[in-house]
């Protein structure tokens, strides 16, 4: 047990980090990268994690002003110690204020790229909330939904409408696969891909494997996310493939306009593919370390390799250091002698 936390569980209550998700999009991956940063600084702690979301928020069907943000929050917060770290991208300025005036020592409210700019000077790679534990459980999940999935798998991630996915991506698949015996290719949509973009997409995937190859030996299938919503601010109704998806494919097509996406395979130890026809500077800094290969209908590059690496996951890289700017704005508000105790040295008065 750490000073820190034998100081608070002298007051009473365990202290807590708190995820505040309300008015947000709770599949988007800042979010998912606050419950991830969140998870590893409460472990970290010895605090107990606490996930405030829409639904909760707005539990009662009331319409909150700003200024009635912060008297919900407290409301909330209630039955719990005193949130010492909260993590969130849209906290008022009245819940902020009253936050601090309640004993918060930090509020982040960064948005990925920027926390991984400054925690980790790459905006290439961002934090994330997958786990080894995570990624073994939903890979299962995904064989027991999926039972007629091929392999090789090919998962294809996509965003908001891009016409290279419906003009481009079925040609290189079919290229790609053309030497394949079977496989399978999954489309799987994310919050910014509308029902209208899916359906276009996974319908212009079939049509070219059903006019240009074998019948039956590339099974095509897909998640359509916007479907399985009742709005933006809700969670998906059932399961969600994504995460076994990372788990189980033996390639991954990521699109240009994601970070999230195009990080959250290499948890996986997987390299990626980026389906775009030109390099970004972003996507060309995977590229020049062997992390990704681009994937169009070209000759060249309507080719699938994914090599197996170690793993990367920088979420923890960000939360170690969003623990030493904690512990350092703890040291400097907390009593002299607790103050001495952090830092293992002896105070000059009694």
């Amino acid at each position: 047990m750490t000073a820190l936390k034998k100081y608070w569980d002298q007051k009473g209550k365990q202290p807590i980090v708190l995820v505040h998700t309300a008015n947000e999009d709770p599949t988007r991956g800042d979010i998912r990268a606050f419950e991830g940063i969140g998870k590893i600084l409460a472990d970290k702690l010895g605090f107990e994690l606490v996930i405030i979301n829409h639904d909760m928020f707005y539990s009662d069907d009331t319409t909150y002003t700003k200024a009635k943000h912060a008297e919900r929050l407290t409301e909330l917060l209630q039955d719990y110690g005193p949130a010492k770290i909260v993590l969130g991208r849209y906290i008022t300025e009245p819940e902020k204020s009253r936050l601090y005036k309640n004993g918060t020592i930090m509020i982040e409210t960064e948005i990925n790229e920027h926390l991984s700019g400054t925690m980790y000077d790459n905006k290439s790679l961002v934090a994330h909330h997958i786990t080894v534990a995570r990624l073994q459980e939903e890979g299962q999940k995904l064989r027991e939904h999926y039972p007629h999935l091929k392999k090789p798998l090919i998962a294809v991630m996509t965003t908001s409408h891009r016409e290279f996915d419906i003009n481009h991506l079925p040609t290189a698949l079919l290229r790609a696969t053309a030497k394949e015996d079977e496989a399978s290719i999954f489309l799987c949509s994310s919050k910014r891909t509308t029902d209208r973009h899916f359906r276009a997409a996974i319908s212009q995937i079939r049509h070219t494997f059903d006019t240009l190859s074998r019948p039956g030996r590339i099974t095509v299938d897909g998640y359509n996310l916007a479907a399985q919503r009742d709005g933006m601010y809700h969670d998906v109704k059932g399961y969600n493939p994504y995460i076994g998806l990372l788990d189980q494919a033996d390639h991954i097509i990521v699109p240009d306009n994601s970070a999230s996406l195009a990080s959250e395979p290499f948890a996986a130890g997987k390299t990626i593919h980026f389906a775009d026809e030109y390099a970004t500077d972003t996507e060309n800094k995977l590229l020049d370390k062997g992390l990704a290969r681009m994937f169009n209908k070209s000759q060249e590059c309507a080719v699938l390799q994914t090599r197996a690496i170690e793993p990367i996951n920088i979420t923890e890289t960000i939360a170690n250091k969003l623990l030493w700017e904690y512990r350092l704005r703890t040291a400097l508000s907390a009593p002299r002698r607790l103050y001495h105790k952090i830092r293992g040295t002896t105070p000059i008065f009694d």
